[in-house]
């Protein structure tokens, strides 16, 4: 049990940006649908509104603000991040490589790899049999807005691990 405890606390950056990023997501998603239900997109001027319907506008703000937010989650400095950059200077040094740094190199490739692909596929179209299942189960387009929701929390922990290697290594 305490191998496990160490190996998820080399990810605590990554666990406290996923948490943030949840937070924000359920307040950015319960802000736009109370403006939505509220017909704030009537009193918006013309070039502001999508000529798609609000339902549209609304979803893809929703997905830019969900990729943003979870990148500025990423790229935060702060405490979590000083201890897991430690955390894994510390666990690169214990393996005993020719060189410490390559462990952390290492880490820092294959987490920012994740979030860069992660943030790809957030940009794509939600996959059809996704929000096809979501219209079956008379949910319609919360499907829609889950599947950046959920991808932009892995964005947000995958960047976040990847700056904390990034610091273990300098």
């Amino acid at each position: 049990m305490r191998h496990w405890r160490v190996m998820l606390a080399m990810f605590q950056a990554g666990f406290v940006a996923a948490t943030f990023q949840l937070l924000t997501v359920a307040f950015a998603t319960i802000t736009v649908w109370f403006l939505w239900r509220s017909s704030v997109g009537e009193w918006l001027p013309p070039f502001m509104v999508s000529r798609l319907g609000p339902s549209t506008m609304a979803l893809s703000f929703l997905a830019w603000a969900y990729l943003l937010t979870a990148v500025g989650f990423a790229l935060t400095h702060g405490r979590s991040v000083e201890a897991t950059a430690q955390r894994i200077h510390v666990a690169a040094q214990i393996i005993q490589p020719k060189d410490p740094a390559d462990v952390a190199k290492a880490l820092f490739v294959q987490s920012l790899i994740t979030a860069v692909v992660l943030a790809i596929v957030d940009l794509a179209v939600s996959p059809e049999s996704f929000v096809g299942a979501g219209r079956y189960m008379g949910l319609g387009s919360l499907y829609s807005l889950i599947w950046p929701a959920a991808l932009s929390v892995g964005i947000a922990a995958f960047g976040a691990t990847a700056h904390a290697a990034y610091g273990a290594v300098r």
